[in-house]
């Protein structure tokens, strides 16, 4: 946060508040300031920066960030009904999959799915599931 020539307090920190509590995460925001001077009085500034800020997150259009894990799966045929029935609980995104002596199957899953996911399928299949993540 920077107050870069207003007076200290009236810009940076009321509009790091602002961010602080507008439940968004991984943003910037710069105002540029033209007219006003003194008129306004500290208290005065303060309320217009984080108006400004208020006004620009309320119109926001947001999207939830997900990190996710790239998983090469290989199994025997009689695996692939089971493992595949997992995908929804474990929000396993199905990339690609290769049919040759063994099946091979490309996923993606959010990163806390993952450890979860790898433990189901290890008890599931006795550890004859081979899963390698990326």
């Amino acid at each position: 946060m920077n107050d870069d020539g207003e007076p200290h307090g009236s810009a940076g920190k009321p509009m790091l508040t602002a961010l602080q509590h507008g439940d968004i995460g991984d943003i910037t925001v710069v105002i540029s300031r033209y007219f006003g001077g003194i008129r306004l009085g500290k208290g005065g500034m303060a309320r217009a920066y984080t108006d400004a800020v208020m006004t620009t997150l309320s119109g926001l259009s947001t999207k939830e960030k997900i990190d996710y894990r790239s998983l090469l799966i290989t199994c025997d045929y009689p695996f692939l009904d089971s493992l595949k029935r997992l995908f929804n609980d474990y929000e396993a995104l199905l990339e690609e999959e290769q049919f040759a002596d063994l099946v091979t199957l490309h996923l993606r899953l959010p990163q806390e799915n993952v450890e979860p996911f790898h433990a189901h399928v290890t008890e599931m299949s006795h550890g004859r599931i081979t899963i390698t993540t990326s």
